[in-house]
């Protein structure tokens, strides 16, 4: 799983610290989907026979540009989204976009129905998903 921007809390210089963190460590995972690393995070996530996908799951913050948004057709955009698609074009993955409020997107990772999230890094989250960095 990979985990990135959140919305930050606090002053705007913690803010600007936050998002340019997420951006590298969303840099990282893209890396890493193009590598095929993801895979056994996939597995993992979904359940310890499972076989990983060729599909995976992004969910994200619909209203977090310019990392993450939909558009007036409602489609996702944004840089985040360039840059998942284009490392899984680079690995042989499709990848489906679900973007939906900040809230929904973490529960749809948490009940499985996603395999992807964008978050900043924080030791509780490190603690809770499979980040990459």
């Amino acid at each position: 799983m990979i985990s990135l921007p959140t919305r930050p809390q606090g002053g705007a210089l913690f803010a600007r610290h936050a998002r340019w963190h997420g951006v590298f460590v969303l840099a990282a995972a893209g890396l890493a989907l193009a590598t095929g690393s993801l895979g056994q995070a996939q597995l993992e996530a979904t359940s310890p026979l499972a076989p990983p996908r060729s599909k995976l799951i992004y969910t994200g913050d619909a209203y977090f540009p310019p990392f993450e948004y939909k558009d007036a057709r409602g489609r996702a955009q944004g840089f985040n989204i360039q840059l998942l698609k284009i490392a899984a074009e680079e690995a042989g993955y499709g990848l489906e976009f679900r973007l939906a409020p900040w809230a929904d997107a973490v529960a749809s990772l948490e009940s499985g129905q996603a395999d992807l999230l964008a978050v900043a890094y924080s030791g509780e989250r490190a603690e809770r998903y499979d980040l990459l960095s």
